[in-house]
């Protein structure tokens, strides 16, 4: 969770260093597949002579500064990488973390409960996933500490998914790919995802 992770270093604003530190804790402890998951417009400064065409709607109504990372260049640098995808501007990135964490058979490193989501599922074990999938983190100063049951505890032989519907669920990074050359060119959103979220089973939510 790019976005929660940023913003968790200094509390003030989107930190990439604070990114950084997070994927090369992982990086450095041999994990080849790791990504971060944060919403396009991060990436994206606002120039002096554009104040106002980005000013967004705060929750009680009033105009606000969209937010944007410290560093768009470090971070944009990271997707280069491979290292970050970004989300479509408008689109739930929390659904795209979930989805490409079951679809990947992998691990949430955030401070987000994803609470909503836990309302929402349908069947015993999507909770069950969630919380044994789930890692959460501090930082110490600039040190970045994940919780560390999770992390190693090493899979008894073969992992066994949870039963999948019929529908393949499609592929979230490519779908995300796809979705962010949409909203560059002033789309927002991909098609059919519309903040939703299509890990098999689960109801579907709306933004």
């Amino acid at each position: 969770d790019g976005a929660n992770v940023a913003w968790c270093l200094n509390k003030k604003n989107f930190s990439v260093a604070g990114l950084e530190r997070c994927l090369d804790w992982f990086v450095s402890h041999g994990y080849t597949k790791v990504l971060a998951f944060v919403p396009y417009l991060y990436s994206v400064p606002i120039l002096p002579n554009e104040q106002r065409k980005h000013k967004m709607r705060n929750k009680s109504g009033g105009l606000r500064q969209r937010n944007v990372a410290d560093h768009p260049e470090r971070l944009k640098a990271l997707f280069e990488r491979g290292l970050v995808q970004f989300t479509p501007s408008g689109a739930d990135d929390d659904a795209f973390i979930v989805q490409f964490a079951f679809n990947s058979d992998g691990f949430i490193v955030s401070n987000d409960n994803y609470r909503e989501f836990k309302a929402n599922a349908q069947e015993d074990w999507q909770i069950k996933w969630l919380v044994e999938r789930h890692i959460f983190y501090t930082f110490v100063g600039e040190l970045f500490i994940p919780t560390a049951p999770k992390i190693v505890r090493k899979p008894v032989g073969e992992p066994v998914k949870p039963p999948m519907t019929d529908e393949t669920p499609p592929d979230a990074v490519q779908m995300g790919r796809d979705a962010v050359g949409a909203s560059e060119n002033g789309d927002v959103g991909a098609p059919g995802m519309e903040g939703g979220c299509y890990w098999p089973g689960w109801a579907e939510l709306d933004a």
